[in-house]
């Protein structure tokens, strides 16, 4: 029996779940697995309800495009239990630059279907079909429940458990020594995980799926810095002018973006100029809901609004009209070269793999990232694991200020290309 142990119950430890049964069922032959899945509190609880959740279903190619595809995919498969809207998206750019689409909006009928636009954004405006924005607690519980369900369809095979308030205290591994000098270890292989109420969780593979705190059970400082994202609640009086399915609105050259909501309102994201950041060694030793209280205290987003307002009204007249609900702000994990950190997680410990560095678009590739972990896990090999290995910066000082300013600008450069 193979037994695996998912740490963190996010969309993406929800994903790979899911998709570690779907693989295991369908390679195995008489060896059974078991499948647990551990949660400090409840799912999605952390970074993952923060999300705005956007999904956009064509992004321009890169290492992340197939992944994407693959959310796509797993969106339509699921239907109504995605929690998925579609809506669309209107790119506004300056009328200087050039942009090919999928499909494009003349300046006649963009009016129609994001009526809160300035007139003068039909200069400049094209429509992109397919995406939209989904409640990624909604999918990450799907993800969790079809997971479950397959185990319990192929009980002597796959046995599948999500244990939540499972807070977990430490790796255990067993040493394997050098044949060659058997006084000495070589390297080890993880035996499993202690709870913090000393509960003891076999394993053979560890999937670290904790987000920013990815790293801190093995004590290994992984390459990416916590950036702070952000985005308001609003509320126009006019609801008809901004309903649940409005079009996504992009503005890179302003720095914003805006969506719908279920709730009859519509969220505002405003782009920092320059993210605030959290170094590793700042706030591993906390739980979620103090880096919680900590990040909500860095500041209330009004100063980066107030910058931006007259660009955003200008594009956005009815704007003026809306009032602030709330501000939203959570940690998301940025590389400098805009890529996720997956893969073996340390050097010399044999059966531990880390999924972290989301780079702003966690939640679009959740689906790819749940297939390409577990496909991984299994020892199928990809194209994209050297893009995606944790060691490809060499020795990087990742706490150094170097290291962190390029990964705050590979944040500022993401509007308009995958948003989260």
């Amino acid at each position: 029996m193979t037994r695996y142990v998912i740490v963190g119950a996010g969309l993406w430890g929800s994903s790979i779940s899911y998709h570690l049964a779907r693989r295991l069922l369908k390679t195995q032959s008489t060896s059974a697995a078991t499948i647990t899945i551990l949660c400090a509190t409840s799912p999605c609880s952390g970074s993952t309800s923060q999300s705005a959740g956007m999904i956009i279903s064509k992004p321009p190619p890169s290492p992340l495009s197939n992944l994407i595809q693959s959310t796509v995919k797993d969106i339509k498969k699921f239907k109504e239990n995605s929690g998925f809207v579609e809506t669309g998206t209107v790119h506004l750019h300056p009328p200087s630059s050039s942009s090919s689409s999928s499909s494009s909006s003349s300046s006649s009928s963009y009016k129609k279907i994001a009526p809160f636009l300035a007139d003068v954004c039909g200069d400049y405006t094209f429509l992109t079909e397919g995406d939209g924005y989904v409640d990624p607690t909604i999918l990450a519980g799907t993800y969790l429940s079809s997971a479950k369900k397959q185990a319990s369809t192929n009980p002597r095979s796959l046995t599948f458990s999500l244990m939540q308030n499972s807070v977990v205290e430490k790796i255990e591994t067993t040493a394997a020594y050098d044949s060659s000098d058997s006084s000495s270890a070589s390297s080890s292989s993880v035996s499993g995980v202690t709870l913090a109420d000393e509960r003891f969780i076999p394993a053979d593979a560890i999937i670290d799926a904790t987000g920013v705190f990815a790293g801190a059970l093995a004590s290994v400082t992984l390459p990416f810095v916590a950036v702070r994202s952000h985005y308001f609640n609003c509320y126009h009086p006019n609801e008809a002018l901004f309903p649940h399915d409005m079009p996504g609105v992009l503005i890179p050259h302003v720095g914003a973006y805006f969506r719908g909501s279920r709730g009859g309102n519509f969220l505002l994201g405003v782009q920092e100029k320059i993210s605030k950041t959290l170094a590793n060694d700042e706030f591993r030793h906390l739980d979620y809901e103090t880096l919680s209280d900590l990040v909500n205290g860095m500041d209330d987003g009004s100063e980066q609004l107030i910058e931006r307002y007259e660009q955003i009204s200008e594009l956005v007249p009815e704007f003026d009209e809306a009032r602030i609900v709330s501000h939203h702000s959570g940690l998301s994990t940025y590389t400098p070269d805009g890529n996720y950190v997956i893969g073996e997680g340390k050097p010399n410990l044999k059966g531990y793999f880390v999924a972290s560095g989301c780079c702003g678009s966690g939640v679009s590739s959740a689906g790819g990232v749940g297939e390409f972990v577990a496909n991984m896990v299994c020892g199928e090999t990809s194209h994209l694991a050297k893009k995606f290995d944790p060691a490809r910066f060499g020795k990087t000082d990742f706490q150094g200020e170097e290291f962190k300013s390029m990964c705050v600008a590979a944040r500022s450069s993401k509007l308009g290309k995958i948003i989260n």
